[in-house]
């Protein structure tokens, strides 16, 4: 793999879901990334850890893409992960952005893709932010 032609392990698995057999490696100044084989996590790890390394390469601060919302009533955490879920961005009735979470959450299904244009996080941790980036 990459380690044997010199590349250095930078880590290796993410506690979420979906996107967790995350593998990151560089080598030099080249980042390498070794990206899960379904659709949803690959989304979330092209959304999340690659766009991010790419903004620093350009000097660009890729948490202005990130905001605080809401969290919608009836989701569940998982004590051991964070959760990423699909969703679609509405405001709510003062104006104020919310985001309203779509069926269809597992990593293989592609349904949703489509209709999303937000990336919800849900922590672990109960007291934690939720906040949401844009897929554009």
């Amino acid at each position: 793999g990459a380690e044997s032609l010199g590349a250095a392990r930078l880590f290796w698995k993410v506690a979420q879901k979906p996107g967790m057999p995350l593998y990151v490696a560089q080598h030099g100044k080249t980042m390498l990334f070794g990206l899960p084989g379904n659709p949803a996590s690959v989304l979330v790890n092209l959304l999340v850890y690659v766009r991010a390394a790419l903004d620093s390469l350009q000097g660009l601060d890729s948490t202005q893409r990130w905001q605080h919302v809401p969290l919608p009533s009836g989701l569940k955490r998982d004590a051991q992960k964070t959760l990423w879920l699909r969703g679609v961005l509405t405001p709510d009735t003062e104006g104020r952005p919310a985001i309203r979470t779509l069926g269809g959450q597992a990593s293989h299904m592609l349904g949703n893709l489509a209709q999303a244009d937000a990336l919800l996080r849900l922590d672990p941790d109960p007291e934690s932010a939720v906040t949401w980036v844009s897929m554009f």
